[in-house]
C-alpha cells in the first residue's frame, strides 16, 4: 500500500513538473459548468519557476474564440514583448449565443477558474493580475472587475462594447449592471478607436459614470483606429505604470466638464465646473480663474479633495451679455501656493446664450446652415439622436432627421430633443407654428417573430414659458398616426432598410395654433423623439408666423450673400425681385430696414457692431431668412 501511495504521489508530482514545462503558445481545457472550456495560453519561453510572473486574463469579443484571440495578442500584436514576464490566459466564452462571459448567469466565473488554473501550474504574483478584454469581452471585464476589484491590479479595456446609453446608465432590462459604486477601488485603462463610430458614442457615458464615482480611470481615443486594438507597443504598455501609480504628479487638476444650461433667460448666472484631482496630494483650496467675454475674475474654492475625487464647483459670474457669451475657466494656485504644472487638462471653455427677450415673428428654420439659428440640441451624443440630413429634405438641401431600430442598441423610452430659442408670441397677431415632416415605422412578421410586431417611435412637441423648467404638450403622435405613408417599413434586416426616403407626396404639414399663448413673451419650443425602438423621421421648414403668412416662407438657398463675413457692405442676390430687407441682432432687436425692389441689392453694414446678424428678406413669393457676420 505504501509503495502504491508513493507511486501515485510521484506520478502527480511528475505530471505537474511536466506540465509546468509548457511554454510558448498552447491550449488546455478545464471542466466548467458541466462542459470543457478551452484555455488558450502563452507562457514566456524562458519561464523560471522561482520567479513570480504577472498574469493577464484576456477575454475575447463576440464571434471570436480563445485561440484566435491569443494568437492575435501574441503573434500579431506581440504582447509577450509589450508585457514581459507575463503569462496570458484567454478563456473561451462558451458555446452560448452571446459568448461574452456575462451570460448565462455564472458564466463570468470562468475568469476565476482561469486564475486558479494559472496559480496551480505556474508561479503567479497574485498582486499583479490584470483583467483585459476586447469588445464584448471588454464589457464583461468591466462588469467582473467592478464586482471584484480586489482581485486585480487593474482593468485593461480595449473598446468595451457598451450596448448603448441605457447600458452605460444601468437601465437595460435584465442588464448586466456595472457596480460603479466600487469604481474607486481599481485602476481602469480604456481604449477606443477614433473611427469606431458605434462605440465612440457609448463608451463616453460609461466613462462619465466612472469619473462621477471617483474612479482611477484613463480614457484614450486612439487616432484613425476603427473597432480594434492599437498596434502600438508604447501606447498599450502605458497602462502598466498607470496601474502601479495612477497619480501623475503632486498636484494635477483636471477641469473635466461644465455643468451648465443653455440657453439662460436672464443675466443672473451661476457657473459650475466639475474638477478632478489626478495628483497624489490632498487638495484643500483651488483658485479658479475665469474670463466671461472680455472680463476676468477669480473664485477660490475650499474643501477637501483626495486623489481621483471630483467636486462640482459653483461660482457666480457677472458681465454677462445678452446673446452669445464665452466662458473660459482655468486652474490657478492650489492650496494657496502650488501651481499645476500639467496644464493640458486644466483649462476649458464653453459658449452659451442669454436670451432675456424673445425673438419676434416671423421666424423660419430650414436647417440649411451648419449651425441653425439659435436652435439647441441635447448634449448627450448617441446613435439615437437628431442629425442634419443631407439625403432628405422637403425644400433646399437639408432637413433634420432621426432614426431608430432594434438592430442597434436598446433605446426603449429614450428621449432625444432639440429646442428653439426664446420666441416672443406677442410680436404678431394670431401666432401659428407650422412644420413639414415625413415619418414611417417598422413592422416585423413571421418568421422573424412568432407574431406581427410593430416598433414605432413618437414625436412630441411642447412649449415652456419658464425657460425650460416645465413644459406644456402641444402635439403628440406616433406609429400609424404619425406616419406619412400608408404602409410601414416591413421586416428591415439591415440598417439601410430601416431608413425612410419619402417621395414628394409623402410629406405632411402640421400647423399648431398658438393664439391661446399670444401673451407670452418668452416661449421655448421642444421637439422630442421618443423611442419605441423603430422609425425614421425628418422635419423641415419650421415656421413661426401669423395666419396670413404661415405658408409664405420660401427656401433660403435661393438667396446668395457675399462676401460673408463682411466689413462694410453685403451684396444680396435672388432669382426673383426682393421688396425689402430687415436686419435683426442676436436678441431679436430690429436694427435697420432697407428697400431693394430688385433681384439684387447692396446692404450697407459699416455702422453695425461686430457680430452675427439675421436677415429677413421679403419677396412676392414669401419670406427668406439668412444669417451673416460683421467683421
Amino acid at each position: 500500500m505504501k509503495r502504491i501511495l508513493i507511486l501515485i504521489t510521484l506520478i502527480v508530482v511528475y505530471t505537474q513538473i511536466a506540465f509546468s514545462q509548457k511554454t510558448g503558445n498552447f491550449t488546455d481545457s478545464v471542466m466548467f459548468n458541466g462542459q470543457y472550456r478551452i484555455l488558450a495560453c502563452h507562457v514566456p519561453a524562458d519561464y523560471q519557476a522561482e520567479t513570480q510572473y504577472r498574469l493577464m486574463i484576456c477575454l475575447h469579443g463576440m464571434g471570436d474564440n480563445s485561440e484566435n484571440y491569443r494568437n492575435a495578442l501574441i503573434n500579431a500584436l506581440k504582447w509577450n514583448h509589450v508585457f514581459p514576464a507575463t503569462i496570458f490566459i484567454c478563456p473561451s466564452g462558451g458555446d452560448d449565443n452571446g459568448s461574452d462571459f456575462s451570460t448565462p448567469d455564472g458564466d463570468e466565473e470562468i475568469i476565476q477558474q482561469s486564475i486558479e488554473y494559472a496559480k496551480q501550474y505556474y508561479s503567479i504574483d497574485t498582486t499583479n493580475i490584470i483583467l483585459q478584454g476586447f469588445s464584448l469581452g471588454g464589457r464583461s471585464a468591466l462588469k467582473y472587475g467592478l464586482d471584484n476589484p480586489t482581485k486585480f491590479k487593474g482593468l485593461l479595456l480595449n473598446t468595451p462594447a457598451v450596448q448603448g446609453l441605457a447600458d452605460a446608465l444601468n437601465k437595460l432590462p435584465n442588464g448586466i449592471y456595472y457596480n460603479y459604486a466600487q469604481a474607486s477601488k481599481i485602476p481602469i485603462y480604456i481604449f477606443c478607436g477614433e473611427k469606431d463610430f458605434t462605440y465612440a458614442t457609448t463608451i463616453p457615458p460609461m466613462y462619465n459614470q466612472l469619473v462621477l464615482n471617483d474612479a482611477k480611470v484613463k480614457y484614450v481615443v486612439y487616432p484613425n483606429m476603427e473597432h480594434s486594438i492599437p498596434n502600438d507597443s508604447a501606447t498599450i504598455a502605458a497602462c502598466i505604470p498607470f496601474f502601479e501609480n495612477p497619480t501623475t504628479s503632486d498636484y494635477d487638476l483636471e477641469i473635466y466638464a461644465f455643468d451648465m444650461e443653455d440657453p439662460y433667460c436672464d443675466t443672473t448666472i451661476q457657473a459650475a465646473v466639475i474638477v478632478r484631482s489626478l495628483g497624489s496630494n490632498t487638495v484643500n483650496s483651488i483658485e479658479i480663474n475665469y474670463q466671461i467675454n472680455d472680463q476676468q475674475a477669480s473664485y477660490t474654492w475650499t474643501g477637501n479633495m483626495e486623489p481621483y475625487q471630483h467636486k462640482i464647483i459653483s461660482f457666480p459670474i457677472s458681465a454677462v451679455a445678452k446673446g452669445e457669451n464665452t466662458l473660459k475657466v482655468n486652474v490657478g494656485q492650489i492650496n494657496t501656493s502650488y501651481q499645476d504644472t500639467l496644464v493640458d487638462n486644466n483649462e476649458l471653455s464653453i459658449v452659451f446664450d442669454v436670451e432675456t427677450q424673445g425673438y419676434p415673428f416671423p421666424i423660419y428654420e430650414g436647417f440649411e446652415d451648419d449651425s441653425p439659428n439659435n436652435w439647441y440640441f441635447d448634449g448627450v451624443e448617441t446613435l439615437f439622436t437628431w442629425y442634419r440630413d443631407s439625403e432628405v429634405s422637403r425644400d433646399g438641401t437639408y432637413s433634420i432627421g432621426n432614426f431608430n431600430t432594434i438592430l442597434f442598441f436598446y433605446t426603449q423610452g429614450d428621449i432625444t430633443s432639440f429646442y428653439s430659442s426664446c420666441i416672443d408670441l406677442t410680436s404678431i397677431s394670431n401666432p401659428k407654428m407650422a412644420f413639414d415632416y415625413a415619418y414611417n415605422y417598422h413592422k416585423y412578421t413571421p418568421p422573424y417573430f412568432t407574431a406581427d410586431v410593430v416598433f414605432a417611435d413618437t414625436l412630441e412637441i411642447a412649449v415652456s414659458f419658464d425657460c425650460g423648467d416645465t413644459y406644456e404638450m402641444l402635439f403628440r403622435k406616433g406609429g400609424a398616426d404619425l406616419a406619412t405613408t400608408p404602409n410601414p417599413i416591413m421586416n428591415p434586416l439591415s440598417i439601410m432598410e430601416c431608413f425612410f426616403i419619402p417621395n414628394d407626396n409623402e410629406w405632411k404639414t402640421e400647423v399648431i395654433d398658438l393664439t391661446s399663448y399670444a401673451n407670452q413673451e418668452q416661449a421655448i419650443f421642444k421637439f422630442s423623439y421618443i423611442s419605441g425602438m423603430g422609425g425614421c423621421i425628418n422635419i423641415d421648414n419650421i415656421n413661426f408666423a401669423a395666419d396670413a403668412n404661415i405658408n409664405d416662407v420660401v427656401s433660403e438657398d435661393k438667396v446668395i450673400l457675399y462676401p460673408n463675413p463682411a466689413r462694410n457692405q453685403i451684396n444680396i442676390k435672388n432669382n426673383t425681385p426682393m421688396d425689402y430687407v430687415v436686419v435683426y441682432d442676436l436678441v431679436g432687436k430690429k436694427i435697420l430696414t432697407v428697400s431693394i425692389q430688385s433681384e439684387q441689392g447692396i446692404l450697407d453694414i459699416s455702422a453695425l457692431q461686430k457680430g452675427v446678424y439675421f436677415l429677413q428678406i421679403q419677396t412676392k413669393q414669401g419670406i427668406i431668412h439668412k444669417k451673416f457676420t460683421k467683421e
